[in-house]
């Protein structure tokens, strides 16, 4: 009597059985999915904790260098740093920044001028003045200062010419200073080229030594700055100011060079690091360097975009797994109601009320059944295959048909059938 019940009550409600088919294969998907995601953004963070250096280390000195300008041999201070950086044995250290060349006579393309990836490129030259000397205009052009130790360790190879020797990185008064350009000068520029330009208030000779492979870059984190359309600058060691003006420029220009990249070695801790940074600081009579780690910083958005989404979908899986089981209450109780003539016919036949709940139980746990199924073959064919999406989805249905079953029970039957027979 109960298969044959159960039976026809699939036929009489077949659609409405199916959509129910249909809306748990749906919530039991998406929690596949979820589980999906999760074990993506889990196999990329690893990725990009293998790929990608770690505990990288940006320093940078945000104080006032002008009380320096006045002192009697004020520059000693940021050398003092500087050298206590290079020599230092718990981190190497990296002079990377980005400091704008100002070239003379420029007519060169737009694509080298500064900001022109972001749209505003500086196109207005400059005329400057400097010693009582006035200067033809100036175009403001990208560049990238990067001490000898980048280039093997950040791999940037050459197209053509030669790399930085160690000597191009000590400068004397009115020498000619080599520089390298980036791929997409290849067609501007010639190897052994003369440029004139201006650096930190300073007049400059350059001169073309190489130019770089396409592509070149630079990578600290997940931060990477393309070279094509750089030119590539030695950080220059300079001698012992020759007057005033030369005092100010090289404060400044070492300030520069004691804000880069340093890399802590093995068994050195990031804290450790930069607590060692700030006795520095205080042993050459500078104050507290600012520090963050690039790596923290550049995995950040990837681990908040993760845990959001992973968060949303726990949220959202837990909303729909309420309204299915709230719907299925809501839908078997109209059946019911809407069935209530022909059940009174099965109990009529032989059939007795624990057997018609038995089979509107059987019925509920027949979607949850199949629905499992498919969404475990959906998982198969889409998804990495893994048991946990199998027996959390087995563990939620027996709980939504715990649920529906103890509120669709005998009890309820009995009322429902006492009411339609006072009714009549």
């Amino acid at each position: 009597m109960l298969k044959y019940i159960l039976k026809e009550d699939i036929k009489r409600n077949l659609i409405q059985f199916v959509l129910m088919i249909c809306l748990f294969t749906m919530v039991f998907s998406l929690f596949n999915y979820l589980i999906f995601t999760k074990i993506l953004l889990s196999d990329n963070q690893t990725r990009y904790a293998q790929n990608v250096p770690k505990d990288y280390i940006s320093i940078a000195y945000n104080q006032e260098y002008s009380p320096f300008y006045s002192q009697p041999n004020g520059e000693r201070n940021v050398k003092t740093m500087y050298e206590k950086l290079v020599n230092a044995k718990e981190f190497e250290y990296y002079e990377i920044y980005y400091q704008s060349l100002y070239i003379l006579n420029y007519e060169g393309s737009d694509i080298f001028r500064k900001m022109y990836e972001d749209g505003n490129p500086y196109k207005e030259d400059i005329v400057m003045e400097m010693n009582g000397t006035k200067y033809p205009p100036a175009a403001t052009i990208k560049a990238a200062q990067l001490s000898y130790n980048c280039f093997s360790d950040f791999n940037l190879k050459l197209l053509e010419g030669q790399k930085f020797k160690e000597e191009d990185y000590f400068h004397s008064i009115n020498e000619t200073v080599p520089i390298i350009l980036g791929y997409e000068y290849k067609k501007q520029y010639k190897l052994g080229q003369e440029l004139q330009g201006v650096y930190i208030a300073e007049p400059f000779n350059f001169e073309v030594i190489g130019f770089l492979e396409q592509d070149s870059y630079i990578q600290i984190g997940n931060d990477i700055q393309y070279l094509d359309r750089y030119i590539i600058m030695p950080c220059i060691n300079c001698e012992k100011p020759i007057n005033t003006q030369d005092k100010i420029f090289q404060v400044r220009h070492y300030g520069l060079k004691t804000s880069g990249i340093l890399k802590p070695i093995e068994g050195v801790s990031n804290n450790k690091a930069k607590t060692i940074i700030n006795k520095m600081a205080k042993e050459s009579g500078l104050k507290k360097y600012s520090s963050w780690s690039t790596n923290d910083i550049a995995g950040i958005d990837q681990r908040e975009v993760g845990s959001s989404l992973i968060s949303s979908f726990i949220v959202f899986y837990g909303i729909l797994v309420f309204i299915s089981s709230a719907l299925i209450i809501i839908i078997f109780n109209k059946k019911i109601l809407r069935n209530i003539g022909t059940y009174w016919a099965y109990l009529v036949s032989g059939a007795n009320i624990l057997t018609i709940k038995r089979s509107i139980q059987f019925e509920i746990l027949i979607v949850l059944a199949v629905s499992n199924i498919l969404s475990v073959i959906i998982q198969l064919l889409i998804f990495k295959p893994s048991l946990l999406y199998s027996v959390i989805n087995i563990v939620v249905s027996l709980i939504i048909w715990f649920v529906t079953a103890n509120m669709i029970g005998s009890d309820f039957l009995n009322k429902l059938f006492l009411k339609n027979a006072w009714e009549e």
